[in-house]
């Protein structure tokens, strides 16, 4: 039906077979945003996370045909606390309007990023280092290969979060294993593009004391982006160690004793013979 004029009115007799007055169902529409055989129909909205090229579907809706398809908020989306940069690849749905069905709206959006601390013993090289990572939120961070050994056994990691978890978390316990970050931390801590294969950069130390303090004095801008903290626990191999020596009558005397792996033996004797001088260890 269509109508054109200024107003419209009936009129109804005392007849009602004389009546002029009918009830019908109009459908007004705007044929700028529907077809007309779309009248009524209602349409399918999806709605669409890309990340590097790959599209994944976060939301669905149900809309009438011409409508607009409405404000949707990405921090609402499944794990969003992932994702940073957010932007619509066309514009904003609120002034989108949905003239077909299976309608798609795609928002871009960038992994996100956060600073994790390794603190471990490095095995090849015989010393201790603190690595910064950068690992995709969600992710769990990769053990070393080099953390490891028959002398150095890895037996676990105390983690303990860092200042982007907040005061009320901030160097509490977090763990005796590597974790992902979660969505608990501070995205304006959060950075993305770094790369995740290997780490930013690591500081050395000959024990793992110095080794730390070199992280935090020297570097520590990042120190304090730094949401988790790892540090290595291990069960070191116990070495023999064998002291050839003389005792107060001159007899020739040996003792072996056990000494972990990657400490100082301590001298067990309380003395040594009057007159003689602790020279020190051999090579072997």
């Amino acid at each position: 039906m269509h109508y054109t004029g200024t107003s419209l009115q009936f009129t109804k007799t005392a007849d009602p077979e004389m009546s002029l007055t009918k009830s019908v169902k109009v459908i007004w529409y705007d044929e700028s945003r529907v077809k007309e055989e779309d009248v009524g129909k209602i349409f399918t909205v999806n709605f669409y996370r890309e990340v590097d090229g790959v599209k994944t579907l976060v939301e669905t809706r149900k809309v009438p045909a011409g409508s607009l398809a409405g404000s949707y908020n990405t921090n609402n989306a499944p794990d969003s606390w992932k994702y940073i940069d957010c932007e619509w690849k066309d514009k904003d749905p609120y002034f989108i309007t949905v003239d077909h069905d299976n309608y798609e709206i795609v928002y871009t959006a960038t992994r996100a990023q956060t600073l994790m601390e390794m603190e471990y013993y490095d095995t090849v090289n015989k010393e201790w280092v603190v690595e910064l990572w950068a690992v995709n939120a969600g992710d769990v961070p990769e053990v070393p290969d080099n953390s490891s050994d028959e002398y150095m056994k890895l037996t676990s990691w105390h983690a303990t979060y860092g200042v982007p978890f907040g005061f009320e978390k901030m160097y509490k316990y977090a763990g005796d294993k590597l974790r992902a970050i979660d969505s608990g931390c501070r995205k304006d801590y959060y950075t993305s593009g770094q790369p995740t294969d290997k780490p930013l950069y690591k500081v050395t130390g000959n024990t793992q004391r110095a080794a730390s303090e070199n992280f935090y004095f020297n570097h520590h801008s990042d120190y304090q982006k730094v949401a988790l903290h790892f540090s290595a626990n291990y069960d070191r191999a116990l070495m023999n160690v064998t002291y050839n020596y003389y005792n107060y009558a001159g007899d020739k005397k040996s003792t072996t004793v056990k000494t972990p792996y990657g400490t100082r033996p301590e001298f067990f004797l309380s003395c040594w013979p009057y007159g003689k001088k602790f020279i020190g260890y051999s090579p072997d």
